[in-house]
């Protein structure tokens, strides 16, 4: 099992600057994306949810999404942003170094990967997830290749290419900080139990010997 530096990646307050240079507010409640910009991530779907979970909330809650990636549909993106007119609640905010991942996930109330498979893919192991997980953030995902091990019970898992269901696990979270909390708290238990590098390297050391 592949594991992650939970020294690196932990839970923190977030970034006053990181918020500021965004243009998020305080007491925005953030939505982050992370990964390559491609259809196969679910990014399309996640931007149609996000829409409609603006339009059902109705300003009751300020909500902003981040995109932290690059890739080949970023213009595409930027046009389906503009067609929904949701531009003032979305920022693209590109690819970041891995050093300044942490804060970039400790600015997210909920982290969402709706991973799509294709006939030739799916999602593998996501360190994406497992690095959200260790900064305790709830996760939105799909039930989709590797993600339900990965995740278990530390998340929302819905099925893929399901906008409805992606508006209402994250419309469900949005309304329900105790449960923001209990599955942040998991998703963290889960990455110190399964996902430390320094387990899965004493666990690799044990396999050689024998």
């Amino acid at each position: 099992m592949p594991g992650i530096d939970l020294t690196h990646f932990h839970p923190m307050e977030k970034d006053q600057d990181l918020l500021r240079r965004f243009n998020c507010g305080p007491d925005d409640f953030i939505i982050l994306f992370a990964g390559n910009l491609y259809y196969e991530k679910g990014i399309f779907d996640l931007l149609f949810a996000f829409h409609l979970l603006l339009r059902r909330l109705n300003d009751a809650v300020k909500m902003k999404l981040l995109i932290a990636g690059k890739g080949k549909e970023r213009q595409r993106i930027e046009h389906w942003i503009g067609k929904l007119n949701i531009g003032e609640s979305t920022r693209l905010i590109g690819s970041h170094p891995y050093a300044e991942m942490p804060k970039i996930h400790n600015l997210a109330d909920v982290f969402v990967l709706p991973s799509i498979p294709t006939p030739i893919w799916q999602e593998q192991f996501g360190y994406v997830l497992v690095e959200s997980m260790a900064c305790g953030k709830p996760v939105v995902s799909t039930l989709s290749g590797s993600i339900p091990e990965v995740v278990g019970d530390a998340g929302m898992l819905v099925p893929p290419n399901d906008v409805s269901s992606l508006v209402n696990a994250l419309e469900n979270l949005v309304q329900d900080k105790q449960k923001c909390l209990q599955l942040g708290q998991r998703a963290r238990n889960a990455a110190q139990e399964r996902f430390d590098v320094r387990h899965t390297a004493i666990n690799m050391e044990e396999h050689f010997k024998k």
